[in-house]
C-alpha cells in the first residue's frame, strides 16, 4: 500500500500531524484518519488544504 497523497503533501511540507491539524483545524486523530485513507476528505477540507498548501492534493502523484 502506498503513502497518501495528504501524508506525502504534509511530510515533503515537513510537518507534523500536530502542526497540519492546527492549520487545518481538524484533530490529529481525524488526519491520522485521512492519512491512512480511512476517511474520505470532503470539498471544505479539500479548499483548507489548497489553503495551507497553495495548491490543490489532486495534483499530487
Amino acid at each position: 500500500m502506498g503513502m497518501s497523497k495528504l501524508k506525502k503533501l504534509r511530510l515533503l511540507s515537513n510537518m507534523s500531524q500536530h502542526q497540519l491539524s492546527v492549520l487545518l483545524q481538524i484533530s490529529q486523530s481525524y488526519l491520522s484518519l485521512l492519512e491512512r485513507e480511512k476517511r474520505d476528505i470532503t470539498p471544505e477540507l479539500n479548499k483548507k488544504i489548497e489553503e495551507v498548501f497553495g495548491y490543490s492534493i489532486k495534483f499530487i502523484d
